[in-house]
């Protein structure tokens, strides 16, 4: 089935999406308002809208382990989702839930110290051969759109 064909599955349950693959980052909307809404300095800032990430997301129906590498920067998540699970994010510790919207993971993180972070949402979306990973914190809303790499 063509991916624009897949069928939305309902909240929840497994959805007929795949994102397995490697992915490279191709083009980015707001990113720098994004991280300065989440406190990063302006040298951060730059050298992150600078950087090319790759993702790389093995999914066996729920469950789902998602490499992020961008230089010499690595993280590593690995959850099922409809689980919550602990993560470092800029250097706070947040708990994060996941959860099926049709065909949309979403991740919402919240920080577990209060005044330290921000709450967050992440999205990841297959849009035609690209995959969509919209980023919200206040009222800042970051795309960051990856091209699917062929395997190795």
């Amino acid at each position: 089935m063509a991916e624009a064909e897949q069928q939305a599955a309902p909240e929840g349950d497994s959805p007929s999406v795949d994102f397995s693959g490697m992915w490279k980052l191709d083009r980015s909307e707001n990113f720098e308002d994004f991280l300065k809404e989440n406190g990063a300095n302006i040298v951060a800032r730059k050298m992150a809208g600078l950087s090319k990430p790759t993702q790389e997301i093995k999914q066996e129906g729920n469950k789902f382990v998602i490499k992020t590498q961008a230089g010499f920067w690595t993280q590593e998540q690995s959850f099922t989702v409809g689980d919550s699970f602990q993560q470092d994010h800029q250097g706070t510790t947040m708990t994060c839930s996941t959860r099926w919207e049709g065909n949309k993971l979403i991740t919402d993180l919240v920080p577990n110290e209060e005044g330290k972070g921000k709450k967050t949402k992440n999205t990841r979306e297959l849009v035609g051969d690209e995959l969509v990973q919209t980023m919200e914190v206040g009222n800042v809303v970051c795309k960051r759109i990856f091209k699917k790499l062929p395997p190795s």
